[in-house]
Parts: structure tokens; sequence; C-alpha cells
């Protein structure tokens, strides 16, 4: 899987974007031009960053979900912690900053995959019913037009099992959702989900593709309908492109954040299989919904940082 695991845009005029890689965090304001470190002022030396959110009513306000627990910080101010509870990523309610959503691992103390809070963290409940025998919940994304739709990437708690794309609502309850041809067990060009991103102008949610087999291209599934009342109805697409400037055998791509302003981008990130050496990864950009790549530079980002 990639390295890559979180890409937060924030709502400004000049928006800055925050990416984790390797467990670390990373800052640009050139719209991934030149990326730098964070600092890392409250956090414990041995937190690895699983990812980052920000409260996008009050967007100077950013929580990390980490493997020592979940830390918030207001602007560049120190970390704080907000709760033990170690979480692979978080997501804070568009209406009411008080409720926040956590994926976590099944073997945590509350012996669910998917948590909520509804004072700002301080503590949590189980919020995964539906999710059968999940393992582990590694993305969380709330429809920013829609705060009762919100889906989730859910990982089984057994080897050979592949992940799942849920949709869920407010009360915490959960139902997979069908990706047809590209379904697991299918009879298409399979993909095992990885990564969710949502463009709201547009109404399409990505889904990230890691396929069975090696491929020279990058792909993502898309649906212009995922909040459609009766999920049976929802429709997938494949979104495929070359990239004729990257040589290396794609092994995944996965979507990661939407930048809505003109030119309106999607962002994402391809990862190569493991035998190739530098790099591991490229970041990518396309204007065009998915049919055409743009790769960002890497200054100041590790090429091959550890997973």
């Amino acid at each position: 899987m990639s390295p890559v695991t979180s890409l937060v845009v924030t709502p400004d005029e000049l928006p800055v974007y925050y990416l984790v890689i390797g467990g670390r965090l990373y800052r640009s304001t050139d719209r991934g031009d030149a990326w730098r470190e964070e600092a890392r002022s409250g956090l414990p030396s041995d937190a690895y960053i699983n990812s980052v959110t920000i409260d996008y009513q009050h967007p100077k306000t950013m929580y990390a979900a980490t493997t020592q627990g979940i830390y918030r910080r207001q602007g560049q101010e120190a970390w704080g912690l907000v709760n033990t509870l170690k979480a692979l990523a978080v997501a804070v309610d568009f209406v009411n900053s008080d409720v926040l959503w956590a994926g976590i691992y099944l073997s945590s103390e509350l012996e669910a995959v998917i948590a909520k809070s509804e004072d700002a963290g301080r503590t949590w409940g189980k919020a995964d019913g539906g999710t059968g025998l999940g393992g582990m919940a590694e993305e969380i994304l709330i429809d920013p037009k829609n705060p009762n739709v919100l889906w989730a990437v859910v990982s089984p708690r057994y080897s050979g099992s592949a992940a799942r794309l849920y949709r869920g609502g407010r009360d915490g309850h959960w139902e997979p959702l069908d990706l047809g041809a590209f379904q697991q067990g299918g009879d298409g060009d399979r993909c095992y989900p990885g990564g969710i991103a949502y463009d709201p102008n547009a109404g399409l949610l990505y889904v990230g593709c890691y396929p069975s087999r090696p491929t020279d291209k990058v792909r993502l599934l898309r649906s212009a309908n995922a909040d459609a009342a009766d999920s049976r109805t929802i429709r997938w697409e494949a979104v495929t492109a070359s990239l004729p400037e990257v040589a290396q055998r794609v092994e995944g791509t996965r979507p990661l954040a939407v930048d809505a302003r003109e030119p309106r981008s999607l962002l994402a990130v391809a990862s190569f299989w493991k035998e190739i050496t530098c790099p591991r990864y490229a970041l990518l950009v396309s204007h065009d919904d998915g049919a055409a790549w743009e790769t960002l530079p890497l200054d100041g980002l590790p090429q091959a940082p550890e997973q």
C-alpha cells in the first residue's frame, strides 16, 4: 500500500495542503509544488501519524489520528492530547464540530472499527453497526452536502478477504456497497478499494483501486450517485489513464482530496510495486475528473519512506 495516507486541503483563499507520508506531516502553500515537514511539538517522539483532518467550520483546528492517540492543535500551536484512542482516521461533522468520527482497530477497548464522539473527542462510543467481520476502518469521509451520509473503507478481520466500502448514517449503522463489476469475486476487472475522496461540486465519489495484477496505468472508481437513497441503484465506472512519464508498474491508485477552486483539482497518489527502488510513489493531480493526470514534484518529501 502507499506510504501516503492522508491529504487535507484548507478552505483558505490561498489553500494550504497538508500531507501525511511515512507517519510524518508535511505542508505546501503552493498547491504541491514544494513541501516542508511540520513541527511535531506536543506529539510523543514515537507517535506515528496515520492521518489528519480539519474542522471546516473552524479551519485552524486540526486533528491527528496517531498510534499514541488522537491529538488536536490550533493553527501552528503545539499538539494536545484529546483521547488515547488509537485511530487510523478522524472526520469532523460539517454541522456540529463536537461530533467526531474515528476509524479504529477492532482490538481497541470499544470492540468496534468505527467510533463516534459527541463531545469533541473526550469520550467515544461504538458506532459500527453492520460492518460485520471488520478488522479496522482505514478511512472515513462525511458527505459535505449531506452530513447524514458517510462513507468508510473497512478492512476484514481475517486474512484472505478484501476491504469493503461501506455507507453509513449519523446513527452509526452501515451497509456494504457493491462495486458491481469491480467487486472482488465479480467477473470484471476487479479492484481492492483503498482511499475515498468526494467532489461536492460535481457530486462525484472517488474510490481507490488496487488491482489484482500489475498494471502500467492509474485507475480510480467513480460514482455520480453514491448518496442515492437505495444503495442498489448506485453505479460505478472506472476512470483509467496512462502515466507516460512514469515507467514503473502501478500497485494501486488512491484518491486523496479534491481542491474545488479553479482549476478544480483531484489529488491522488499512485504507489509502485516494491521491487522498484525510487521513487516508490507519485503524487498526481487531475483537472478533468481523472481523464488525464500530471505528476507533482516531490520537492521536500521522502521518496522511499518507511511504510
